[in-house]
């Protein structure tokens, strides 16, 4: 069975001005559904219109430059199923001048600086995320508990 290639955002939303790429090393593991990665946007991104030859899109200078504060560069990314790019739109704001960002996650042994796991997916470390499956069990549970304590007190 392959795995998907990407997973596209607001697929109606065609944008004129500056894509930018980034290419992520996060651990194998970290590549499951419900994970949540937190990257940071370097100040300077490849232009994924032309791959750094010079377009329209980028000025004809091949990259995009964001003069943002780390803090406002900072996006989360939920991933669903097993992503490997994720095109974003407008991750920084209207007016960062950054229209598309497509985020490339490339399987290795060790993350990349710029991006952290906040919360893994259901099968990781997704202590306190109350997924459906789980929401199902404790609601299949309380049922049964509630029965059991019926039939107790009509005795």
């Amino acid at each position: 069975m392959s795995a998907p290639l990407a997973n596209v955002l607001e697929r109606d939303v065609d944008t004129e001005g500056p894509r930018g790429r980034l290419t992520v090393d996060v651990p194998e593991s970290w590549l499951e559904a419900g994970t949540v990665l937190e990257i940071v946007v370097p100040k300077r991104l490849a232009c994924a219109r032309c791959d750094g030859g010079g377009c329209d899109g980028c000025g004809r200078s091949g990259a995009i430059r964001i003069d943002e504060s780390e803090e406002a560069r900072t996006v989360r990314i939920t991933l669903s199923e097993s992503a490997r790019a994720v095109r974003l739109i407008r991750p920084l704001g209207a007016d960062a001048g950054l229209d598309q960002l497509v985020v490339e996650l490339r399987p290795a042994a060790v993350a990349s600086e710029l991006c952290r796991r906040v919360r893994g997916g259901p099968r990781g470390n997704g202590h306190g995320i109350l997924t459906h499956a789980r929401l199902r069990l404790l609601v299949l549970v309380a049922f049964v508990v509630a029965v059991i304590v019926a039939l107790a007190l009509r005795r």
